[in-house]
């Protein structure tokens, strides 16, 4: 199945955002490889930082502090990229870090190309979480565009079980606050969900007007998924989500199971 099938991608819904933890890039790159290879124009880029795509990645990448002579110039880019172009799948960040790290661009900008339509689609990484499967968010946390469409609420299960502590959980100690439980509790069923509400609070309160869903990465096997049920149907309690999707980004064969309301 297509990650693209799997969320129930419409034709209105042109940004995607996508939040939390355990496995966003990958899944911004396989939505932006899938979008691409049904002709679509697509803009991958982040709010944040992240590292910077390989050249089999992604067909064009822009820095603009590079591209512009020094000059950080979104206006710039956005009367100067071509709209008719064989270079389908686009990386756009502002400037260069260190260790192979990019600086994003701001909301206000995504919200700009939305209006310019050069891209069928803009996907955008909106957080950060230091390669952990889950997290918890401290107040300027996500970043998201006000004009998001479909924002992508993610966690890994392999934070099932594991310890709120920094070895497993991004901002471990904020979210050992948020569940009022001490430090190195379990991460079992009810604050996993809690943790994944927090994430969807937050993308209501950013942006208004997107559907929002979650994704629980990790799960290999559909065995696998039949196994955290109960998890799915309490992310379902409090009607936080659309849609639950179940599976690994990471296979190739993207075996993914979709739960509704």
């Amino acid at each position: 199945m297509l990650l693209i099938e799997a969320v129930g991608l419409s034709d209105m819904e042109k940004v995607i955002a996508v939040m939390g933890a355990g496995g966003k890039t990958t899944f911004l790159f396989q939505m932006g490889r899938e979008l691409k290879d049904g002709g679509s124009h697509v803009l991958l880029t982040t709010t944040t930082q992240m590292f910077m795509p390989g050249e089999v990645e992604v067909d064009k990448s822009i820095i603009l502090s590079r591209e512009h002579n020094g000059e950080s110039s979104s206006e710039k880019f956005l009367t100067t990229y071509p709209v008719k172009t064989d270079e389908k799948l686009v990386f756009l960040a502002s400037r260069h870090l260190k260790e192979n790290k990019v600086k994003g661009i701001s909301p206000d900008l995504v919200e700009k190309l939305k209006g310019a339509d050069i891209f069928h689609r803009v996907l955008v990484e909106a957080d950060g979480s230091r390669r952990k499967p889950i997290k918890s968010y401290e107040s300027h946390e996500p970043n998201l565009p006000d004009c998001s469409d479909l924002v992508v609420v993610m966690a890994g299960a392999n934070a099932l079980g594991k310890p709120l502590t920094e070895k497993h959980i991004h901002r471990a100690f904020l979210a050992a606050q948020y569940l009022e439980s001490p430090p190195g509790s379990a991460v079992g069923i009810e604050y996993f969900a809690r943790l994944m509400e927090q994430g969807a609070e937050k993308a209501r309160a950013q942006a208004g007007n997107a559907r929002i869903i979650a994704f629980i990465n990790q799960v290999d096997q559909k065995s696998q998924a039949q196994k955290i049920l109960p998890l799915i149907h309490r992310l379902f309690k409090n009607n936080f989500f659309d849609r639950v999707i179940v599976g690994s980004c990471r296979n190739p064969n993207l075996n993914l199971e979709i739960f509704c309301q």
